[in-house]
C-alpha cells in the first residue's frame, strides 16, 4: 500500500461505509455500518418499487436483487441464471484470477470439471480440519454471528451458538412456509422448491435431472491449456 493511501486511511474514523469499501477494514463498527447501509439501501429500492414510482422496473434482475418476488422479476432473475451458467460452461465471463483448478472458479462460476471438483474437496478438507482443531477467527472478525462460523470456520462459544441458533430458526420458518403449499402448487417440481425443503416424488425428480445435467455438462468443460 502507498504512503498516500496510509495516509488516506488513517484520515477515515472507523464505523464508516468509506473504510469499509474503500480501505477493506472488517473491524465490528466497519462491519456494523457496511450491514446498516445495505438494509438501508434495500428498503429505500424496494419503497420504490410501489405503484407508479419508476426507480427501478419490475422485471429486471435489479428489482429482484432488492427484493421482489413478483413473476415478471423472478422470471428475469432465471433468465440471468441460464445465461451466466452458459457462459461459464463456454468459458466466457470468467475472469484470469479464477482459473481452472480453484476453489473459487467451483464456488463462485460453477464450473464442475475435474479440476475444479478437486480444488473445493481439497478446499472443504482444509475448512473442515481448521473446525475440527477449534480454529477461531482472529480478533478483527465480527464473532457471535452466521457470517464468521460459516466463512471463517470460527467454532468459539459465541459463533457455535450464534449458528445453532440460526439453524433451529430456518428449519422452523421453512416447515411452515412448506405446509402452505399446496400440493398441486405449480412451484412443485422445481430445483428451486426442493433446495427450499421439499421432498415430494416430482421436486426430487426435478433435481436429479439438474444434477445429471451439471456433472456430465461438467464433461464438456473447455480447460485452458497451460
Amino acid at each position: 500500500m502507498s504512503a498516500d493511501r496510509e495516509v488516506s486511511k488513517s484520515k477515515v474514523r472507523h464505523g464508516t461505509l468509506s473504510r469499509y469499501t474503500h480501505h477493506k477494514c472488517r473491524c465490528e463498527l466497519c462491519a456494523e455500518a457496511a450491514s446498516t447501509y445495505g438494509v438501508e439501501y434495500r428498503r429505500r429500492t424496494v419503497e420504490a418499487l410501489a405503484p407508479g414510482m419508476t426507480a427501478v422496473s419490475h422485471g429486471s434482475l435489479t428489482a429482484y436483487c432488492c427484493g421482489c418476488r413478483c413473476v415478471p422479476c423472478r422470471e428475469a432473475a432465471s433468465a440471468y441464471g441460464a445465461r451466466r451458467r452458459q457462459q461459464v460452461k463456454d468459458g466466457l465471463g470468467v475472469p484470469e484470477t479464477s482459473p481452472h483448478g480453484t476453489a473459487s472458479r467451483y464456488i463462485h462460476y460453477r464450473c464442475r470439471c475435474a479440476l475444479c471438483r478437486e480444488a473445493v474437496m481439497a478446499y472443504q478438507a482444509e475448512f473442515k480440519q481448521r473446525a475440527k482443531e477449534g480454529w477461531v477467527a482472529p480478533i478483527s472478525s465480527k464473532h457471535g454471528t452466521v457470517y464468521t462460523y460459516r466463512m471463517y470456520g470460527c467454532r468459539c462459544d459465541l459463533c457455535t451458538a450464534r449458528f445453532a441458533e440460526f439453524r433451529r430458526s430456518s428449519d422452523i420458518s421453512r416447515a411452515a412456509k412448506l405446509r402452505q403449499i399446496p400440493d398441486d402448487d405449480a412451484r412443485h417440481g422445481t430445483v428451486k422448491l426442493y433446495r427450499y425443503g421439499c421432498r415430494c416424488a416430482a421436486c426430487a425428480q426435478a433435481m436429479s435431472v439438474e444434477n445429471h445435467r451439471r456433472y456430465d455438462g461438467s464433461r464438456d468443460c473447455k480447460v485452458e491449456e497451460t
